[in-house]
């Protein structure tokens, strides 16, 4: 008499294959994922830097300074200042402002950095 129906040999087998099947695709899924979230941060990053060089062009040039503090969406940021001078004929003085904004990724944190000049306004 043949009974109908799997074997318990045939069904362990069919979970064991789709397992396999499985295991790598939840893996890129979380991948993927921390991939998304990193991307996401970068650019809430770029936003803010692009947002505190906005800031500073509404100040007046020598209240332009080393600065450092933590944007509204959570990441730490610093504003280095380095005073320069043109070669040229005259000296035409400047500074060179770059913004570093620290986001967090899946295996740690990552910078951007936005660099400027700024000229005196008025002279």
């Amino acid at each position: 008499m043949k009974e109908k129906g799997f074997s318990l040999v045939e069904t362990m087998v069919a979970v064991l294959l789709l397992l396999l099947i499985l295991i790598p695709l939840l893996n890129l899924l979380t991948v993927s994922s921390f991939s998304y979230n990193a991307a996401g941060n970068q650019t809430k990053a770029l936003n803010a830097a692009r947002e505190i060089i906005e800031e500073l062009r509404l100040k007046s040039y020598d209240q332009i300074n080393n600065a450092s503090g933590v944007t509204p969406e959570g990441f730490k940021y610093s504003v280095s200042v380095a005073n320069k001078s043109t070669n040229l004929n005259f000296a035409l003085p400047y500074k060179e402002v770059a913004v570093t904004v620290y986001y967090p990724t899946g295996t740690g944190e990552k910078t951007v950095v936005l660099t400027t000049v700024f000229t005196p306004r008025n002279r």
